[in-house]
């Protein structure tokens, strides 16, 4: 399942390439005070003196995990091509618990890992342009967020931060009785029922719920789908958490 890209009004960066300007002895950061305060002769000094002191980049490939917890942002989790484990970081995220609902912030969760992975990158002596793999595993969490990427709020309070229920919310009980009464064909690839802790009742519970939400969210997706498409603009859903979380049938669109 796949969609449009698109740029994000929020320039947070997972990896932030400011941090690592200076690496390999580029000339650009002084090229235009070496015109206008210096001459030719003192900005060359000034180049060679800058590259000496910065050591070139090493020629190596770091593979990036990010995992996200009930609790924290386990993320920053690099490793070298041969499975070394070269840093890691965690940040706790901010959850709301009010009675059966459970709910979390995806802007706060992407804070966390930000930070996390700057922190690992940090203490790894890693740079944003060595990492060629990133990977993210999450709960089974729900996102909702509108046409333009933002929160669409999921709670009752009306907090438009809680746009996440968290994988552990069993508002929609209820919901889940209603899908499970229903005999679908589908129940038979999830073990003859749905629990309350996958996204159709959470979706139907909003929908009988929150029909403001409903009608605004223009993108509900798994955290871990969410996470990836926040980092890359591409909305190219997981076949497992599809098939796991979301009673798509897989298997028969591969036929």
């Amino acid at each position: 399942m796949s969609g449009p890209r698109r740029d994000w009004s929020d320039t947070t960066s997972l990896l932030s390439p400011q941090h690592y300007r200076h690496r390999g002895g580029s000339a650009s950061a002084f090229s235009d005070r070496g015109s206008s305060s210096f001459s030719g002769r003192r900005a060359s000094a000034s180049l060679e003196m800058a590259a000496a002191a910065v050591p070139a980049v090493p020629t190596r490939s770091v593979l990036l995990g990010v995992d996200v917890g009930t609790g924290s942002a386990r993320a920053g989790r690099l490793f070298d091509e041969d499975g070394k484990l070269l840093g890691s970081a965690s940040r706790p995220i901010q959850i709301w618990k009010d009675g059966d609902c459970i709910e979390q912030s995806s802007t706060d969760i992407w804070l966390a890992i930000c930070a996390a992975v700057k922190v690992a990158c940090s203490l790894a002596n890693v740079a944003g342009e060595e990492v060629v793999g990133l990977g993210f595993a999450a709960t089974c969490s729900l996102v909702a967020v509108d046409a333009d990427g933002s929160p669409v709020t999921v709670s009752l309070s009306g907090d438009s931060r809680r746009n996440i229920i968290v994988w552990i919310d069993h508002r929609a009980v209820k919901q889940a009785e209603k899908i499970n009464s229903s005999s679908s064909p589908v129940l038979q690839y999830c073990g003859g029922s749905l629990s309350p802790e996958i996204q159709p009742p959470k979706l139907l519970w909003v929908k009988e719920n929150l029909q403001e939400s409903w009608t605004m969210a223009f993108r509900w997706m798994d955290l871990s789908d969410w996470l990836a498409y926040r980092a890359t603009g591409d909305d190219t859903r997981s076949l497992c958490t599809t098939v796991c979380k979301w009673t798509y049938l897989g298997h028969a669109h591969m036929q």
